[in-house]
């Protein structure tokens, strides 16, 4: 069975009767499975949710966005009344192209659109063209007549739709550094309804950095709640670590760390239960090679460089990758998350206990 090739319609409320007419010709195709989505279906809208965060999550899930670009509004611009779409759809398609790419955008406005009022920016945008007759509203027109003025242009954009095919994730640039990470921590804690499992799973190095980041965001703060934090680091007693240790990767400073984190997880043990938040952190013998996060289904990685027999991780930049909603959507995100899962609980099963404490 053919991969789904998601598509997302945003227009105004005016040009309904249009997404309507595009998007039951692509459900027709028989040669490829097309799953079209209208903004106003009820599944993209998260319930007590922004609607942004939603359009924002919508244009990183669907394949290809489609806008139509109507004379939805009048606009006075430098004493010249003209007719503009909605200010919206334009805002939308921005968002969309952000995250596809121009090439992933289909743009669809009447044969006279020369004569609408849009950002300079897209002057000159290779738009798919329909002939609909100058003043004439969308809703006056008859269904059967408005298939016929969209016919071409309908079968225009199957063939864009086709011929683009399933979107590959590509890798997203993530933080720039440990110190970074914050912003993602607390939009993934910030991010989730009451009704969400949060779980987070840091490979660390020495902690040098990374504990005051989970302290902060996590443990200290006392809007994190139902939070599940698992942390690797390395285990300041390795032989096989002390071979390889540098200034960066440093096992004082995991000593250091490692006292630290006991200390403030029994000074913080009632209100951390209070709040459930499940701290666990255990210490691997291992020579490091990669290092990250993973929040849920969102991995943030990077690797360890060594040079002349040491190794040097100072201000390593992230890659970002997200879990398709679909497992069948990208084997490359699904391997790399995958992957690190299985690494970190292999890791988990071998490693020494730091917190909770092994009372003996």
């Amino acid at each position: 069975m053919p991969e789904e090739i998601r598509v997302f319609i945003g227009s105004a409320s005016e040009d309904l009767p249009i997404v309507e007419v595009v998007r039951a010709s692509l459900k027709r195709v028989k040669n490829a499975t097309i799953v079209p989505k209208s903004w106003t279906e009820d599944d993209i809208r998260t319930p007590s949710g922004m609607f942004l965060d939603d359009l924002i999550r919508e244009a990183s899930e669907n394949d290809l966005g489609i806008f139509v670009l109507g004379p939805s509004d009048m606009v006075d611009s430098r004493g010249i009344l003209q007719p503009a779409p909605r200010d919206n759809v334009i805002f939308e398609l921005g968002l969309f192209m952000s995250q596809l790419g121009r090439e992933r955008i289909v743009v669809l406005a009447p044969t006279w659109r020369t004569k609408l009022k849009i950002f300079s920016d897209l002057v000159g945008f290779n738009a798919i063209s329909y002939p609909l007759p100058k003043g004439k509203k969308v809703a006056t027109i008859p269904k059967d007549e408005l298939k016929m003025i969209l016919s071409d242009a309908c079968r225009k954009i199957k063939n864009r739709v086709l011929r683009a095919g399933v979107r590959t994730v590509v890798w997203g640039r993530g933080p720039k550094s440990v110190n970074a990470v914050g912003g993602k921590m607390e939009e993934f804690i910030r991010g989730l309804d009451l009704s969400s499992s949060r779980k987070v799973q840091n490979l660390a190095l020495d902690m040098e950095h990374t504990w005051d980041l989970l302290y902060g965001e996590i443990l200290a703060n006392p809007s994190a709640h139902d939070v599940h934090v698992q942390v690797l680091m390395i285990d300041h007693r390795s032989e096989a670590i002390r071979m390889v240790a540098s200034a960066s990767v440093s096992q004082k400073i995991a000593a250091r760390s490692e006292k630290q984190i006991v200390g403030d997880c029994r000074h913080n043990a009632a209100a951390l239960s209070k709040r459930n938040i499940i701290f666990e952190c255990r210490a691997y013998s291992e020579v490091p090679t990669f290092h990250g996060f993973l929040f849920n289904d969102m991995l943030l990685f990077s690797f360890c460089n060594i040079e002349d027999g040491r190794l040097w991780a100072k201000r390593t930049p992230y890659l970002q990758l997200e879990e398709p909603s679909a497992r069948s959507r990208d084997e490359a995100a699904n391997y790399f998350i995958g992957t690190f899962r299985n690494w970190f609980e292999h890791r988990w099963t071998t490693a020494r206990s730091i917190w909770p404490e092994i009372r003996t």
